[in-house]
């Protein structure tokens, strides 16, 4: 298995789950953290888009997918945000 990180390395992330503009996004600092939200929050079958950024830091820094919504796994406080 490969890991592709997109943006600096400040800011980089990893897809988990394929963003999709209509969706909302789930930002995790983990990637096991991100995929058992992505699980959770769409189902084993069609899981919410997620990604892993490589910090908590990383959170605002430009060049994320666009979404409508995002969900903010980051710091153990789950919170939507718009």
């Amino acid at each position: 298995m490969s890991v592709v990180f997109y943006g600096r390395k400040k800011c980089g992330y990893v897809i988990l789950v394929r963003p999709q503009p209509d969706r909302p996004l789930i930002l995790s600092e983990g990637i096991d953290k991100g995929l058992a939200a992505a699980q959770i929050a769409g189902g084993v079958d069609d899981p919410m888009p997620a990604i892993a950024l490589r910090s908590a830091e990383a959170r605002g820094c430009r060049g994320e997918p666009a979404a409508d919504q995002r969900i903010d796994c980051l710091g153990g406080q789950y919170q939507g945000s718009d």
